[in-house]
């Protein structure tokens, strides 16, 4: 028997949305939907987990780089509280997320910079990040 579902794993080009500069461009063509489309998320196709230190009263460290290719990442903090930042200068404005020892984690679903940095204790975050592609 056949499978009825077609492979829908998508390769790095599709993820990113490379376009060829040895295809001619085509045309948009314009679509209307009538009725139910069935979607659904594609898995993971690798990532990592580790956990990275942070001392006490640092600057703060980048823990996740950019990347187009990362859908996710969970952060939860280890042993004390542990803020976040998209930029270093957040955290001296304020601008920053707190996280505090194992009570929460968070999920980030944006592929730009993660920074890090602890207060009142030498801390760790536990990252797990997973990518589209590799």
């Amino acid at each position: 028997m056949s499978n009825p579902i077609p492979d829908t794993q998508a390769d790095a080009e599709e993820v990113l949305q490379v376009e060829s500069t040895n295809v001619a461009r085509i045309a948009p063509v314009p679509v209307v939907i009538d009725g139910p489309v069935e979607t659904r998320r594609l898995p993971g196709k690798s990532g990592y987990i580790r956990a990275i230190p942070l001392p006490i009263n640092a600057p703060p460290e980048l823990i996740l780089s950019a990347d187009p290719r990362r859908y996710r990442a969970q952060l939860v903090a280890r042993g004390g509280v542990v803020r976040l930042g998209s930029t270093p200068e957040q955290f001296s404005n304020g601008y920053y997320f707190e996280l505090v020892n194992g009570a929460l984690s968070v999920e980030i679903t944006h592929t730009g910079d993660v920074w890090a940095a602890a207060i009142a204790a030498d801390v760790s975050v536990g990252v797990i990040a997973e990518y589209w592609t590799d």
